[in-house]
């Protein structure tokens, strides 16, 4: 070969997909997150269902250790709904994803505000906004919930700059 010669390899590589390469993964998540989530969103649609029924919207009668567990078998059930998204769609960023991320900051920020209503109140970690007895919520399930709020709006703008990418492709 001489100094201006180049090689050209102009087979085909398959190229691996999101989904293809974390399949093992995806599977494992909903292994652990599947089972959990459908035995417990019977009891949690029983509750919300009992409390519409007889008009009893306060919660003093719920255990703060209930509303955490049900706050996270919601979590567990769209984590779920997102990795068989990831599955069939093949690709890591959707529109339903970021909702779907979203609606998780949205549940751990209702659990935030819900809590400090229970009977047996405790903060997890620290009282936000607390004057004389009212506190308005919990601290960390609040800062928590923020958080995974603003990780699915950052997801979001990722959505559409790979929507906008292969537009231009």
């Amino acid at each position: 070969m001489n100094n201006n010669d180049f090689y050209v390899n102009t087979q085909n590589k398959r190229k691996k997909s999101f989904a293809s390469k974390n399949r093992i993964l995806i599977f494992i998540t909903l292994f652990f997150t599947l089972p959990l989530s459908f035995f417990s969103i019977p009891d949690i649609i029983i509750s919300a269902y009992s409390k519409i029924i007889y008009g009893n919207f306060y919660f003093n009668d719920e255990s703060s250790k209930n509303i955490i567990m049900n706050s996270f078998c919601l979590t567990l059930f769209i984590i779920s709904i997102v990795c068989i998204t990831i599955l069939i769609r093949k690709k890591p960023f959707s529109k339903i994803i970021c909702n779907s991320i979203n609606l998780i900051g949205i549940i751990w920020i209702i659990t935030s505000i819900i809590l400090p209503r229970t009977n047996d109140f405790s903060p997890i970690g620290f009282y936000f906004m607390k004057k004389g007895d009212f506190v308005f919520a919990d601290g960390f399930v609040l800062i928590s919930g923020i958080i995974v709020f603003l990780i699915g709006k950052i997801l979001y703008s990722g959505f559409e700059l790979q929507s906008e990418s292969e537009e231009v492709l």
